[in-house]
């Protein structure tokens, strides 16, 4: 069974990009002709905080549906909308993971909590 102990701001703020953004889905996809299918999760940048500054996209590490749950995996839902804290997957470029719960936290963009991340993150 998985163990969350939280993670201090000063952990959070040294993973490589930070976005607002929103959570758009999974897909799946075929990245060749012989390869197997993985799943990915796209995040849409509503606003960059730390990493790439544009609006674009970032594809995470997403779980398959035919795939056993166990209490490390964690999933999300289209149109979730928050702090999202990336970490690129090894050997994976372009590719980001979430492997704790405290790399995401749904808040406003107008939220006290948000402005207390953009000083932090200056």
């Amino acid at each position: 069974m998985a163990s969350w102990d939280k993670m201090s701001d000063e952990e959070l703020a040294i993973l490589p990009v930070i976005v607002y953004g929103q959570y758009l889905g999974t897909s799946l996809v075929k990245t060749g002709k012989d390869s197997a299918q993985i799943n990915l999760g796209v995040i849409k940048v509503l606003k960059a905080l730390k990493g790439r500054n544009d609006d674009g996209i970032y594809f995470i590490k997403a779980y398959s549906p035919n795939t056993p749950i166990s209490s490390d995996m964690l999933f999300f839902k289209a149109g979730q909308i928050g702090i999202w804290f990336l970490q690129p997957v090894i050997h994976s470029e372009g590719l980001f993971q979430i492997t704790h719960p405290n790399q995401f936290l749904r808040i406003s963009e107008n939220s006290a909590e948000f402005e207390h991340w953009k000083t932090l993150l200056k």
